[in-house]
């Protein structure tokens, strides 16, 4: 990406430092903001700059922490109504107002501010935090880019985050790109390990390991399986969302939930902590798992987010992996075709619909356009959602790393963010081969009963 303006930060400085020293009080308007280090204060700054502003956080728990430690501020989420924030702004009018609020909640304030007859488009500042999450969370979450058609309406606006990714959609056009960058070497020591059985190669980290152990994994499934078979994990907490909580409920023993308490010796940490949230705490040791296609870790997000979370540091950061050269991908410019062959045959059907006038015809023309593979990267006006385009590039670019441990390697490395430490573990008994053996034993347990 190529950068309009850069701005250095130094040691122990936050974003408002780095600003100030360039001749700016606020973050600026109309730009996109690459701050490259979590944790250097860029939501603080807006909670605490003498304007009325809107804040969307992509996941509740940051929501619920930053709101209480401000003045005149409200979060705005699921069990929070249009009433409350109605009455909210009644009382902090004369006020410098803060809305923090999820993507989905957010028509509750723009609901709240037309009852209540205030130009939000004027007298609010937009920051979206944590930017990337529009476009990574959008295949399963489409409710994440609901605000995104009104973010381009406000005259004051900006997309902020340490691992920036933005959509090719024609409104970002004159947008300001800004870097802040370090003039320090900011690198943390990363410990790769290439493994056919993550779970030996986990219950072995953690087993030389003498302090807290935070792993962060996104599913619960493996998370269960973890826990079954490597006893350490008795004295253990899982951290995720109420639906997770519901998957764990038969795990009885285990504790689970959706705010961060006191650390345990082993944390588990599903991905609405991945991002944003700090943790603070003596310097843990780290360990990102992923193994299942669906469960893999995008080094140029997720794992800066994932070391950015402790605001103390951490001991030690390990990658644990499997790498499936059968993985399937796309890449760019075969996904360029298929949207683009596509896009054309939908036009093309279109173009039929309308001029047809068979019955027969239309019918099987809008059965065709309403159920087919290319329906999801249109919008409700049945024009191409650029997020969602967006999304499917860096899935498929993600995937391909994980069939190639050079192609991971090269990712971190390209980071800048990481110095890495590689290693191979093979053992006799694969992941795969373990989980045939349970579901065996698992059966047959079943069937003795």
């Amino acid at each position: 990406m190529q950068y309009d303006r850069i701005y250095s930060i130094r040691r122990g400085e936050y974003l408002g430092d780095a600003l100030l020293r360039a001749g700016m009080r606020f973050i600026p308007r109309n730009c996109i903001i690459n701050k490259r280090l979590p944790g250097i204060g860029a939501t603080h700054l807006e909670l605490t700059s003498p304007r009325k502003s809107i804040i969307i956080e992509p996941n509740v728990p940051v929501i619920e922490s930053k709101a209480k430690k401000h003045e005149h501020c409200l979060a705005v989420m699921q069990g929070v109504n249009v009433a409350k924030v109605m009455a909210f702004l009644e009382d902090n009018l004369n006020e410098n107002y803060k809305l923090l609020t999820t993507p989905e909640s957010f028509p509750k304030i723009k609901e709240a501010m037309t009852q209540l007859d205030i130009d939000m488009y004027r007298e609010c500042f937009l920051l979206f935090d944590e930017c990337e999450k529009i476009i990574q969370d959008a295949d399963f979450r489409s409710s994440i880019t609901l605000p995104m058609d009104d973010f381009f309406r406000f005259t004051d606006k900006a997309l902020i985050s340490a691992t920036p990714i933005v959509a090719e959609d024609e409104r970002f056009r004159d947008f300001m790109h800004v870097l802040i960058e370090p003039d320090y070497n900011y690198k943390l020591k990363l410990n790769v390990v290439n493994t056919n059985n993550i779970t030996i190669a986990l219950s072995e980290v953690i087993a030389k390991k003498r302090q807290a152990v935070c792993i962060f994994c996104n599913s619960i499934d493996s998370i269960n399986s973890f826990f079954r078979v490597i006893p350490e994990l008795q004295d253990s907490c899982t951290y995720c969302s109420k639906d997770g909580i519901e998957k764990l409920f038969l795990g009885r023993r285990r504790e689970k939930s959706i705010y961060i308490t006191e650390l345990k010796r082993y944390n588990f940490f599903t991905s609405r902590f991945f991002s944003a949230v700090d943790i603070e705490c003596e310097p843990p040791h780290v360990s990102d798992i992923c193994g299942a296609p669906q469960s893999v870790i995008d080094p140029k997000t997720e794992a800066i987010q994932i070391a950015g979370r402790f605001r103390n540091g951490v001991k030690s950061i390990t990658h644990i992996t499997s790498i499936d050269e059968n993985l399937d991908y796309q890449s760019k410019e075969e996904t360029d075709r298929w949207l683009k062959g596509a896009e054309e045959t939908y036009r093309q059907w279109n173009r039929e619909l309308e001029t047809t006038d068979n019955d027969g015809k239309r019918t099987l023309l809008r059965e065709a356009m309403d159920s087919n593979s290319y329906t999801r990267f249109l919008n409700e006006n049945r024009k191409p959602e650029p997020f969602i385009i967006a999304n499917y590039y860096e899935e498929q670019a993600v995937r391909k790393l994980y069939t190639d441990i050079r192609h991971l390697l090269n990712a971190y490395e390209e980071t800048k963010y990481f110095t890495v430490n590689y290693r191979e573990q093979m053992c006799e008994v694969s992941d795969r081969e373990r989980l045939a053996i349970q579901r065996v034993l698992s059966r047959r347990d079943k069937y003795e009963w």
